[in-house]
């Protein structure tokens, strides 16, 4: 794969050592909807073509209000910037990136027969 998110992964793991050992955020979702009284009405994929200008591009929109600046706040500044670096020394400047962002929507609600005191 040659997707600058394959890079960027690619880049941490050399970085860190190691892989990230974090579950995904829905693995259980189903379950914990359920456990708070809920249902979930609605689970789908959303997949739609995004462009960024050059890596630098990329690199700014995802780590200072994408995915990736929840690893700004966690390493800092300087670790994020580095990383950057390397990852836009592996594009030409000016190399347009296109790739497809595909997002989970799920939406839930309170299960009809559940008292107001439920926290969904």
């Amino acid at each position: 794969e040659d997707s600058p998110f394959h890079f960027w992964r690619e880049l941490i793991k050399k970085k860190l050592g190691k892989q990230d050992k974090e579950d995904p955020w829905d693995e259980n979702i189903d379950a914990a909807v359920a456990a708070a009284g809920g249902e979930i009405i609605e689970d789908k994929f959303i997949s739609h073509d995004i462009c960024w200008k050059d890596a630098r591009d990329l690199f700014d929109g995802m780590s200072r209000a994408g995915l990736w600046h929840a690893m700004r706040l966690r390493r800092g500044d300087d670790f994020v910037d580095e990383l950057g670096k390397e990852l836009q020394s592996l594009y030409p400047a000016g190399t347009c990136l296109c790739h497809k962002f595909t997002a989970r929507m799920v939406v839930a609600r309170r299960r009809e027969n559940q008292s107001k005191g439920s926290k969904i």
